[in-house]
């Protein structure tokens, strides 16, 4: 069961039942790459998560971070192009060149 609040944050001006049926729909057609997408994100929140590159306030209550920031770093770091494509075994992060740097002494 997802929480669909961050992403009313995010997304301005819809409900959460049409966000819910989007990303059902996603999900159907392109399940295994959504599945991917959330892999990178928490193989990357566990190698630099509550770090200063990507914060957690221990203040806010779950689903109250700055999902902001956490998308604009996610969206930096990982390669999208390469989870699109389908892979038997889950594939290593795939973190732009740029931002190899940022996890260079973590494995994920």
């Amino acid at each position: 069961m997802y929480s669909w609040g961050p992403a009313l944050r995010v997304i301005k001006g819809v409900t959460t039942t049409t966000i819910r049926n989007r990303f059902h729909k996603l999900q159907d057609k392109h399940g295994s790459y959504i599945y991917q997408l959330q892999s990178a994100y928490q193989r990357m929140w566990n190698a630099v998560g509550k770090t200063p590159l990507l914060p957690e306030d221990p203040k806010h209550k779950r689903g109250e971070f700055d999902i902001h920031h956490h998308l604009r770093f996610f969206r930096k770091n990982i390669d999208k192009a390469v989870l699109f494509v389908p892979q038997s075994q889950p594939p290593p992060l795939p973190l732009l060149s740029s931002s190899r740097s940022i996890v260079a002494d973590k494995r994920l």
